[in-house]
């Protein structure tokens, strides 16, 4: 039976090797070219599958390019010190110390977490040497998934859209790692848990330079000002949940602005058009230290904090994340909190007690009802509560590279 996603975006760039990519039937097909896509791609060709990775964007890194340089949550346990190790070994732990090799303290802490301070281009670069000394790894940017064919319970034919044309390919074994689960949304309903609707706030990251470095309080002024702004019907209710990050560099910070998720496009253009520039008018009016601060930076888009979540195996939930429970032990180790963005209440918090972890099982990582589908990132097997803890980057890191595993050790035919 064929599934088809809705037609629409996008322009299509020129296929390099697709002879080479399409015939040679690949071992691993990833969608999405992310944070857990690219260490699915690293650990399936490691262990000597041909991989193939296709991603809307016209470049690779996800939210490693689009946080801006935001820090990296989610690669420590709940410490009252400063992590020496990460909680997961394998790549999370080669990625912090790659980014420990150009920054002499990366780390930062926010609240009762450690978090990873590091630039766009040093992320990347880890997973482009990765991804050279692996080999057998074949991407297409700035393609678009147009439908797939299911048969016997397995994905047999995936078509992209390329240069406005179909290209078929027929994957032995494909891992679900878009985030918005672009996959998913050629799947039957069955394959997807029942309530996928999100409700959690999305956002929007504003990149701002000039900014007089010896305010150290913007913190806390910022989102003060906005919530106080947004009680007073200035600007709209989810503004009022803003938070403010300063970045490594001097006199930069992120702004990072919370907005309902079903907004639609064009009020997304709407949003950046008008109400990006009336926050930044409003704070550089209330705070002296904004004054010549310009936005030098925003993300492509609307970020999702939760998209479509793939029917796994297992379906982690909140009692699981609360409750700091542990499987068989071969699962991903995660502190981070639940942290529910409300739409009425804005961010909501629950923390795990100091040195525990929750554990997310490999099957919220395999589909319940399509053999050769795998899930990682945002797009696990998880309620809503839960994969608010469980979709920080750096457990992406690990769940990416845990489904490759397990994609490159699944017995294809």
């Amino acid at each position: 039976m064929l599934y088809g996603a809705p037609d629409g975006d996008g322009v299509y760039s020129k296929i390099i090797n697709v002879y080479i990519i399409v015939n040679k039937r690949p071992d691993v097909l990833i969608v999405g070219g992310g944070v857990s896509g690219l260490a699915a791609a690293v650990s399936a060709a490691g262990i000597g599958c041909q991989v193939l990775l296709i991603e809307k964007e016209l470049q690779l890194g996800g939210m490693f390019c689009k946080g801006l340089g935001f820090p990296i949550c989610g690669l420590f346990g709940m410490e009252d010190g400063p992590p020496k190790n990460t909680l997961n070994s394998g790549l999370a732990a080669e990625f912090y110390h790659h980014i420990c090799e150009k920054q002499n303290n990366p780390l930062m802490r926010l609240g009762r977490v450690w978090i990873c301070k590091y630039s766009p281009n040093e992320a990347v670069q880890f997973f482009e040497s990765k991804i050279d000394k692996a080999g057998h790894i074949y991407s297409l940017k700035n393609s678009v998934l147009h439908s797939i064919e299911i048969e016997n319970e397995r994905i047999k034919v995936v078509q992209l859209l390329l240069r406005g044309a179909l290209v078929s390919i027929r994957p032995k074994v494909v891992i679900e790692c878009s985030g918005n689960g672009a996959l998913l949304a050629c799947c039957p309903d069955f394959s997807l848990l029942p309530d996928n609707k999100a409700k959690s706030l999305a956002c929007v990251l504003i990149k701002l330079d000039q900014i007089e470095t010896d305010d150290t309080m913007l913190p806390v002024r910022v989102p003060y000002i906005l919530r106080k702004a947004s009680q007073e019907g200035i600007v709209p209710l989810s503004l009022g949940f803003t938070t403010y990050m300063p970045l490594e560099k001097p006199g930069q910070g992120v702004l990072k602005l919370s907005v309902l998720p079903d907004i639609s496009l064009a009020e997304q253009n709407a949003f950046f058009e008008k109400i990006v520039n009336t926050v930044l008018d409003l704070l550089q009016q209330e705070i002296p230290s904004l004054a010549r601060a310009r936005i030098i930076e925003k993300s492509s888009g609307l970020l999702q904090r939760v998209g479509l979540r793939g029917h796994g195996q297992y379906i982690l939930n909140k009692d699981d994340v609360l409750n700091a429970r542990k499987f068989d032990g071969n699962g991903i180790k995660c502190a981070w909190p639940i942290e529910y963005w409300d739409p009425e209440k804005g961010p909501q918090y629950h923390y795990l007690d100091k040195g525990e972890f929750f554990e997310i099982p490999l099957t919220c990582l395999m589909s319940k009802s399509i053999k050769n589908l795998f899930f990682s990132g945002r797009c696990i097997s998880a309620t809503e509560q839960a994969i608010s803890a469980a979709r920080v980057m750096g457990t992406c890191i690990s769940l990416g590279e845990a489904a490759g595993i397990l994609a490159a050790n699944k017995d294809y035919e």
